[in-house]
Formats: C-alpha cells, sequence, structure tokens
C-alpha cells in the first residue's frame, strides 16, 4: 500500500512540473519552499484559487491553485499537510501553493505565530465561531466572520518564523494573506450540503487578500472548487502502464495511477488479465511480464468508506524477437486550472528503442501523432498541434534519446474546454513496417481561469 500511495504522490509532482504554461503567476520570483512543516493532516480540504481575472480587479497578481490538504492530491503518505479548525475557531497548519510554497494559518489569532502584521491587523486566522453571521463581501453568501492574516513562509530566510529574506528577494513583498478588511472577507458558511462522506460540510466563501501585485484576490469557493471543512470525493482521476510494448522477460512495466479526495490514506487493489484471462494470485504495482500477450488492469481505491475503480488506459502488449520502440509521455496525468483558451498542457515524450532476439535495436525514423478527445469524440477545432523533432531520427542508439527529448505542446483556441471535465490526448508513434507504439495522456480541467461564477 505505501508504495502505491507514494507513486500517487510521484504523479501530483510530475503535474506541477509539466504545468508551465499555468497562467497564474506570482509577480515576484520567490522560489517555493519544499519539504513539510509537521504532519498534521487537518480537517479542511479542497482548494482556493487566486488569479488576476478574480474580480475582473485589474491587480497584477495571481498565484493559481492553494490546496488545503494532502488529502487533494493524494500526496499524506509523502509529505502530509493540512489546515485545522480548532474548536475555539482558530485555524492551524499550513496550506501549499506550486507557486510560493507553505502558507501559515499563524495558529490563529490566539498565538500568532508569524510576526506583526500591517496596521492593526492581528495574525493568525480564526472563525469568530460566537459572533452573528455576516455577508462576505462581493457574495451573496451569509456565514461566521473569518478574521486575522496569514503569511507565506517563502518570504523567510527559513522555517516560517524568524529573519526575513532581503527586501530585493522578496521584491518588497511580505507575504501576509489578510482574510478581513475593507474591501475583502471570507465567512464559514455552516451546515452547507453534505462533503464527500456524506457527513455534513461547513464552506468557506468570499476572498482573501494578498497584495496588488503578488496574490490579489484569493477565491475561497467558486465553480467546480471551494476550501471546506471536511472530506472531498475519492477519485481515481487515471492510471496506465509506463509503456504500451514490452519485451517477454526484458522489460520492467511500471502502473502508476492519479487520486485524489478520499481520506488521504488509500488501499489499492489490482486486478490484471492476459489476453481476456483473469490472472491470479497477489498483482504488483511493477512486474516483469514472463509471458507474452496483451495485459490489460482495472484499479480499485478504498479511502475513509468510499471505493471506486477504473479501467486503466491502454495495456501492455509483451512480445518477443523483432526490435520496435516504445514512446513514453512525462507526465501521463496533467490537470489546468481553468479553460484551456489561454494555457497550454506541456508533455515531454521519449522514443525508446528495443533489442529483438538478434540483440539489434529499433533503427527506424519514427513519426508522432497527436489528437485530442472527450471519451469517444474528437475534438478538432482550435487544436493545433507542436511536436519538435517530428520525425524523430536515428533512435537506434538508445543513449541519445534521454538527450534529445520530444517537446509537445497543445494550442486550444476559440472555445475552451469545459471546466470539470477530462480529456486525453492520444499520442501515436509510427514507425516503419507498421510497427507502432501509443500512450494516453489524461487532461483534467478544474474550475475556471477566464471568469468567476460563485457556488
Amino acid at each position: 500500500m505505501s508504495q502505491a500511495h507514494k507513486l500517487a504522490g510521484l504523479m501530483v509532482i510530475a503535474f506541477f512540473l509539466a504545468y508551465l504554461g499555468n497562467s497564474a503567476t506570482p509577480a515576484r520570483s520567490l522560489v517555493a519552499q519544499t519539504g513539510g512543516f509537521g504532519d498534521d493532516v487537518g480537517n479542511l480540504s479542497g482548494f482556493a484559487w487566486g488569479s488576476d481575472t478574480v474580480l475582473d480587479s485589474g491587480t497584477k497578481g495571481g498565484m493559481g491553485w492553494l490546496s488545503f490538504s494532502c488529502t487533494n492530491l493524494g500526496t499524506c503518505n509523502a509529505t502530509p499537510y493540512g489546515v485545522n479548525l480548532e474548536s475555539n475557531g482558530s485555524l492551524s497548519g499550513y496550506a501549499w501553493s506550486s507557486n510560493l510554497g507553505w502558507l501559515s494559518m499563524c495558529d490563529g489569532v490566539v498565538t500568532g505565530s508569524c510576526g506583526s502584521p500591517p496596521a492593526s491587523g492581528t495574525a493568525g486566522v480564526s472563525v469568530l465561531l460566537s459572533e452573528a453571521n455576516i455577508t462576505a463581501p462581493h457574495t451573496s453568501q451569509t456565514g461566521k466572520p473569518v478574521v486575522g492574516f496569514g503569511r507565506f513562509c517563502s518570504v523567510f530566510e527559513s522555517g516560517c518564523s524568524g529573519a526575513l529574506r532581503s527586501d530585493s528577494a522578496r521584491g518588497g513583498w511580505d507575504g501576509w494573506v489578510s482574510f478581513s478588511g475593507q474591501n475583502h472577507g471570507v465567512v464559514l458558511k455552516q451546515n452547507d450540503g453534505t462533503d464527500g462522506s456524506g457527513e455534513p460540510r461547513d464552506t468557506f466563501h468570499g476572498y482573501a487578500w494578498g497584495g496588488g501585485d503578488v496574490i490579489g484576490y484569493l477565491s475561497m469557493s467558486g465553480n467546480g472548487y471551494g476550501v471546506i471543512k471536511g472530506t472531498q470525493p475519492l477519485q481515481i482521476l487515471s492510471c496506465a502502464p509506463s509503456q504500451s510494448n514490452a519485451l517477454v522477460n526484458v522489460t520492467d512495466i511500471l502502473w502508476s495511477f492519479y487520486v485524489s479526495g478520499g481520506g488521504g490514506s488509500y488501499n489499492i487493489f489490482w486486478e490484471e488479465w492476459r489476453d481476456s484471462t483473469p490472472v491470479s494470485g497477489t498483482i504488483p504495482d511493477q512486474k516483469t511480464y514472463t509471458q507474452t500477450g496483451n495485459y490489460t488492469r482495472k484499479l480499485t481505491v478504498s479511502s475513509g468508506g468510499e471505493s471506486h475503480s477504473l479501467d486503466c488506459g491502454g495495456g501492455v502488449l509483451v512480445q518477443e524477437g523483432l526490435p520496435y520502440f516504445t514512446i513514453n509521455a512525462h507526465p501521463t496525468s496533467v490537470e489546468l486550472p481553468g479553460g484551456l483558451g489561454d494555457t497550454d498542457p506541456v508533455v515531454v515524450l521519449t522514443v525508446v528503442p528495443w533489442k529483438g532476439s538478434a540483440e539489434e535495436y529499433y533503427k527506424e525514423d519514427v513519426t508522432i501523432t497527436a489528437t485530442l478527445w472527450q471519451g469517444s469524440k474528437e475534438i478538432k477545432d482550435g487544436v493545433t498541434w507542436d511536436i519538435t523533432p517530428n520525425p524523430v531520427k536515428n533512435i537506434d542508439d538508445p543513449q541519445s534519446t534521454y538527450d534529445e527529448k520530444v517537446l509537445l505542446v497543445m494550442t486550444k483556441s476559440g472555445t475552451p474546454l469545459d471546466a470539470g471535465k477530462l480529456y486525453t490526448i492520444k499520442v501515436r508513434a509510427i514507425g516503419a513496417d507498421t510497427v507502432e507504439s501509443k500512450v494516453d495522456v489524461t487532461i483534467g480541467v478544474e474550475g475556471t481561469s477566464s471568469g468567476f461564477e460563485e457556488i
């Protein structure tokens, strides 16, 4: 179980590395800190969203997604983190941004462990549970007021307190995020529906403020996203083998997957078929096949009383004899924040030749094509591809394929892709004598980056 859980975390890391086209890029060049601060998963979950289009404010900020729990992306085994709402209303713990690093809640307004905030503000974020409901600015949502300041740890020289980095390194930014103020504010709406496990949930609404040229407005809920007290629904977004072709008794195949939501700790169960015949015994994540055939798999994940299954995309054709090649994609899952009218998914491809029985590598040129699909429907309108280099030449030297990788960029103009939907990039590599290899890349479209709609 622990190894499989770690694989899910690796897929998440791959997504953050791959998403180079994020339109929500901070104005400053701070380096996001890595590593965690403690191991409290907390009782909040979900994402907040910051971009320069939130509220159409004209600000220059925009940090992208802010995750309030490791359960969102299934990384709790590798890097546990989260934000906890205490019984007295104080928020403790850390949220995570791939652009700016850790956001500390500063242990609530009682402790205020992050230094002195601007003006007359109070360090530390809390929900005033004993106060009357108020309406969050710019919304129609009412709930308990949220007050105080959190702070991004990346402004400190180390950890999340003490001396700050130099003013030039911070670009003058102090890292503070305000949850209540003259033109912004956040509320906690209690008993606002049910969470992923069917329990009553409390939902955060409204906008925090992180400075006009770095973060701008930070939306706590929107179309397809939001921060709640409770758990997000368990989802298996994708599972796939590391390559679609293999040599019997030679090639090591890794079956990886991308899981989100649930309780953050997962039970993993694989089923496998060889030419439609079930394979008996325990099925590991990684194996070298000892018999030829076409192998397919089904993944079942259980967490927090939920259980979901998914048929893994494609399969593995295990052969012996003739030399062939395999095309691999890095990553095989990409999750993007918003309609793809202004973002380009970037995928790195490698074409790897394999030996045949005569110990000779595949030597012919390979041509790569790509198509975009939603289910069984191909999406052609406004989709263009840039695949460089193409064709791939001289692949008989296996080392050269790692020195010169193939970059695939998809551009979508016109009508953007639908938020909350899953799409598939089908990549095909075609060589001589009908030798071919294929790999699928899953695109998950979250929320919307071109506007804002309250839930």
